[in-house]
């Protein structure tokens, strides 16, 4: 799922999307699916892994990524990665979210993949 991270830098750096990059999106939004019918947890668990490895690991930190890198990261994933028509069908009505997005800082930098 490197894919997500280079979509991401992408989206941060022009803004807009290619058709290339529309395609991609739609291949990451289509592999999400296909993992949330699988196992959530394992997805969730996947998730957290990937941004740790990208902007918390003590050689992403040396090299100025944070926490708000991570943040910014999971904001845009949150609103553009979700299969919304399949999230609503995971859960029970009234049911918590499978992984809660934490809405960024106010003044945050930029983020992205360097």
């Amino acid at each position: 799922m490197n894919a997500l991270l280079l979509l991401y830098s992408r989206d941060e750096a022009i803004g807009r999307r290619s058709a290339a990059a529309t395609q991609l999106a739609e291949s990451c939004r289509t592999e999400i699916a296909a993992r949330m019918d699988i196992d959530a947890r394992a997805l969730g668990t996947f998730l957290t892994r990937l941004v740790r490895d990208a902007y918390l690991t003590e050689e992403a930190i040396e090299g100025g990524a944070g926490i708000e890198d991570a943040c910014e990261f999971w904001t845009w994933f949150d609103q553009n990665m979700w299969p919304a028509e399949r999230c609503s069908d995971r859960r029970e009505p009234g049911a918590s979210p499978i992984i809660v997005p934490t809405p960024p800082r106010a003044g945050s930098r930029p983020g992205g993949v360097t």
